[in-house]
């Protein structure tokens, strides 16, 4: 963890998988985010938002990675 960080991510990938092929959601993300600092992540649909929340308390479906 960064030094005086309150949320540390560091070198996230997530893939999708399927049955035929894997789809790189997330690829080697870094957040630092500091007590005090208001931080918003935006995207447009379907590019990983809601499942990099997710990722940090480990809860995403079986197909994920």
């Amino acid at each position: 963890m960064e030094q005086n960080s309150l949320l540390s991510i560091n070198n996230l990938s997530i893939k999708l998988s399927s049955s035929h092929n894997n789809i790189q959601i997330v690829n080697n993300l870094n957040i630092h985010i500091k007590k005090g600092e208001i931080v918003g992540l935006i995207g447009e649909s379907g590019s990983g938002k809601s499942v990099t929340a997710l990722s940090y308390f480990n809860y995403f479906p079986k197909c994920i990675n």
